[in-house]
C-alpha cells in the first residue's frame, strides 16, 4: 500500500506526541521541518522549505500559541487535523484545520474547535462549547457545556471551566484554577475560584 505523507513543523516534545498519533497509521510516512536546524527523534531536521513540503499537507507541531500563530502567518501550506483514535468526539463536532486531538480527550455534541488548536491528554470539553484558533486546552482539562474559549487562550492542566462562562482572547487560566465567571482579554487568572493575578 502507498505511504500517506505528512509533514511536522517542530523537533519537540509535543511533535514527539503528534508523530505517535499520525504513526498509528502504519502507512504514514513523516517528515519534519523546526525554525532551526537540529537533531530529533535520530532524525537531522532543517529550516522549513515550501518547496521541499509542498507534496504533503503540514501541522505546526508547537506547543506555544503565539509561536503557531506567527508561524501560521510566516509559511505557505495546506494543513491537516489529527486524532488519536482513543479521543472520543461527537460526530456533530466541527474541528479546524492544523487542530490536533490527544490521547483519550472527550468532545462533546455541537462543540466547535478553531484551527491550530491543541486539545490534550484526557481533556474533556463538554457540548457546544466555541474554542478559538491557536488555544490549547492542557492535559486533565474539564470545559462544562456552553463556554467559550476566544482566540490564543491557554488553559492550563486540570483547570475547570463552569457552564456558560467565557474567556477573552490570550487569556491564561492557571493549572488546577475553577473558573467560575467570566474571564476579561489577556488576563491571568488562578486558584479556586480562579482570580486575575495578571492582566496585559
Amino acid at each position: 500500500m502507498e505511504k500517506i505523507n505528512y509533514t511536522l513543523y517542530g523537533g519537540g516534545g509535543h511533535a514527539k506526541v503528534i508523530s505517535n498519533i499520525i504513526l498509528e497509521d502504519k502507512n504514514a510516512f513523516i517528515q519534519y521541518f523546526d525554525i532551526e536546524e537540529k537533531e530529533f527523534l535520530g532524525l537531522y531536521l532543517g529550516v522549513y522549505d515550501s518547496s521541499v513540503a509542498n507534496q504533503t499537507q503540514i501541522l505546526i507541531a508547537i506547543g506555544d500559541n503565539k509561536a503557531r500563530k506567527n508561524i501560521s502567518k510566516e509559511i505557505s501550506h495546506s494543513y491537516f487535523k489529527t486524532f488519536h483514535s482513543s479521543a472520543i468526539i461527537d460526530p456533530t463536532v466541527k474541528i479546524g484545520m492544523g487542530s490536533v486531538v490527544m490521547q483519550a480527550a472527550v468532545i462533546q455534541a455541537d462543540s466547535i474547535i478553531g484551527a491550530h488548536v491543541i486539545i490534550n491528554t484526557k481533556a474533556s470539553v463538554d457540548h457546544d462549547c466555541k474554542i478559538g484558533n491557536f488555544c490549547h486546552v492542557a492535559p486533565g482539562v474539564t470545559i462544562c457545556g456552553g463556554v467559550t474559549i476566544s482566540e490564543g487562550v491557554f488553559i492550563g492542566a486540570g483547570a475547570t471551566i463552569l457552564p456558560g462562562v467565557t474567556i477573552g482572547k490570550w487569556s491564561v487560566v492557571g493549572a488546577g484554577a475553577t473558573v467560575t465567571k467570566d474571564v476579561r482579554e489577556n488576563t491571568t487568572v488562578v486558584g479556586t475560584p480562579a482570580k486575575k493575578i495578571k492582566e496585559l
